[in-house]
């Protein structure tokens, strides 16, 4: 029977062994299953980081592009604002020239309407003396002409004198 029994406990063991290499690996492979889990879940994570990291790097490049468009644009406003004041001071410039040649025309218009009033005003006084003198000759003359009588005068004398 110790042949027997020893023979027993062999098998006994061998079972256990058996059960204990079933139980740890039943352990390992759930174990396997739990980090298979645990790193399909963290690739999962990766892929939507990946992605999130892809569509940033898409929205930056983009980004980059409006900003680069909108530096054109400003540098081009820029350039057409300088141009404008160039041009505008340059026209600003070529209006005082005008504005003063027109001052000075206007200037000179005075004087000559100065001039032409002074010397209306002496023709004026001029016809008025000239009335004058000649209302005063024909006041005489009428006067001589009173004292001029057919028989007074003769032929010459009278086409000197008014009637």
């Amino acid at each position: 029977m110790e042949v027997n029994l020893f023979k027993v406990i062999q098998q006994y063991t061998s079972i256990i062994n058996a059960l204990i290499c079933f139980l740890q690996i039943d352990y390992l492979q759930q174990k396997n299953a739990d980090l298979q889990r645990q790193m399909d879940r963290t690739l999962t994570q990766a892929r939507v980081v990946e992605n999130k990291s892809l569509d940033t790097a898409v929205k930056n490049t983009e980004l980059e592009r409006s900003l680069h468009d909108v530096d054109s644009m400003a540098r081009a406003l820029q350039t057409e604002k300088d141009v404008a004041l160039l041009t505008a001071d340059r026209e600003i410039s070529e209006a005082k020239v005008e504005l003063e040649k027109s001052r000075t025309e206007l200037e000179t218009m005075d004087m000559q309407v100065i001039r032409l009033k002074a010397v209306s005003s002496f023709f004026c006084q001029f016809q008025q003396t000239a009335f004058i003198f000649h209302t005063l000759d024909s006041i005489k003359l009428s006067e001589l002409g009173s004292l001029c009588s057919p028989n007074f005068c003769d032929w010459n004398q009278r086409s000197y004198c008014l009637t």
